[in-house]
């Protein structure tokens, strides 16, 4: 929409559309004044607007703005660029001003969404948790998040500028190298984990999810990546699969337990409900080892509560006593252990010390100190119970304690049958 001016009268003449453009009614004559223009101005761009048409009129600064107005019939508003300029004449006519204004409504808002959408990626740049980068193609840094900075320990003018390799190992820059070619070749979205060092060498494993930027034309120009941190994620993987390897192993060692039991307990030529008791007893005795060694996570439990939980069923006041460092033992040990006391116990409840009400048992144990490197030395010693013989052959038990048990703490283990008391050592 035009309109022209003659500055000498300050009359002007408004293309139809003019009016049209500020929402007003069609003048015949199409005459339209400044003043008419300047109502339609928003009150706060109306005085920028008003400086720059009067500076073009009285001293011909052409001008270009843009401002917004309000329309006369619906009261809609709308943005408008106008451009003005002053035509002087050398024959001494009087000048003239011509001007003439666009609609770029659609325009201001697509740059105001813009705008609003730079923002909210601007914010969530800044803010997210999650790693973000940018690079060109040739892997060097264009942009880094603070989450990056704060990970990896750098400032960002430590990390813009800088190529992915001065924060990976060779391998793993090859690996994101292999993952650029992938995106080149065959488009759309690569996702891997890669370990990445940080200023104070630590390494972290992070899950990449990078696309390629592209320009106008859909040509490749970069690199954009959203990462996450999951060392914690992958040292708690690592470590689930070796406690099911663990425990894998663990059931294995402990069926060959039970069945070892099973075939002793109940080998040909016992009495059914005898041997059942014994079997029964047995288990309850691993159950028992089991029971602390979960309670302590399999780790290293203590020596005094393993001989304590083996010898509870049978520990009436004054039957027991326990002497010893309270020494922490490996699980292995420890249910090998627990069986060799309940044995003893078993032994000492049927034929020894504990089958008589004043029949006593003192565990001693102690760390011994030579030239190599230090031993256990335990002793289990009955007395008051009935005069002891020595059997004509050897049950599960005393097998059990003699070779299992001495074969599981790499020592040796004898059993004495003394006329006054088992001692076992």
């Amino acid at each position: 929409a035009s309109w022209e001016l003659d500055l000498a009268t300050m009359i002007g003449k408004w293309s139809p559309n003019r009016f049209d453009l500020l929402g007003l009614v069609r003048r015949r004559d199409l005459c339209g004044t400044v003043e008419d223009w300047l109502d339609r101005i928003v009150v706060e761009d109306r005085e920028e607007a008003r400086v720059a048409a009067y500076r073009c009129f009285d001293h011909g600064e052409p001008y270009t703005i843009e401002y917004r107005i309000r329309r006369g019939d619906t009261g809609e508003e709308r943005w408008l660029q106008s451009h003005g300029s002053r035509i002087d004449y050398d024959d001494g006519r009087p000048s003239r001003f011509v001007g003439i204004s666009f609609d770029i409504t659609k325009r201001k808002r697509a740059e105001e969404r813009l705008r609003d959408s730079e923002v909210r990626f601007r914010t969530i740049f800044e803010q997210a948790n999650d790693y973000i980068l940018t690079s060109d193609l040739q892997q060097r840094i264009t942009s880094a998040n603070p989450a990056v900075q704060a990970a990896l320990g750098y400032s960002e003018a430590d990390v813009l500028g800088h190529s992915f390799a001065d924060f990976l190992d060779p391998d793993q820059f090859e690996q994101a190298t292999t993952m650029l070619r992938r995106k080149l070749t065959s488009g759309g979205t690569t996702r891997h984990t890669i370990r990445v060092r940080t200023r104070d060498g630590r390494q972290l494993v992070w899950e990449v999810s990078s696309r390629l930027i592209e320009d106008a034309a859909g040509r490749p120009t970069g690199l954009h990546a959203i990462c996450r941190d999951v060392t914690e994620a992958k040292r708690a993987e690592t470590h689930l699969r070796l406690l099911i390897d663990e425990l894998n192993h663990r059931v294995k060692n402990t069926l060959a337990i039970v069945q070892g039991i099973a075939q002793q307990s109940f080998k040909a030529g016992t009495d059914l409900k005898v041997a059942q008791r014994a079997f029964e007893g047995r288990l309850a005795a691993l159950s028992e080892a089991h029971n602390l060694l979960t309670r302590e996570h399999w780790g290293l439990v203590s020596m005094t509560q393993i001989i304590g939980d083996a010898i509870a069923p049978h520990a009436g006041a004054g039957r027991f006593s326990l002497d010893g460092p309270d020494l922490a033992v490996m699980p292995k040990t420890a249910i090998s252990l627990a069986l060799a006391i309940h044995e003893l116990a078993t032994n000492a409840v049927k034929h020894g010390a504990l089958s008589r009400a004043g029949g006593h048992v003192a565990i001693r144990w102690d760390r011994v100190r030579g030239e190599g490197p230090a031993r256990l030395s335990l002793v289990w010693e009955e007395s008051g119970g009935p005069l002891v013989a020595t059997p004509k052959s050897r049950g599960f038990g005393t097998r059990m304690i003699e070779r299992g048990l001495a074969a599981e703490l790499a020592g040796s283990v004898t059993i004495d049958f003394r006329p006054e008391g088992v001692v076992c050592t």
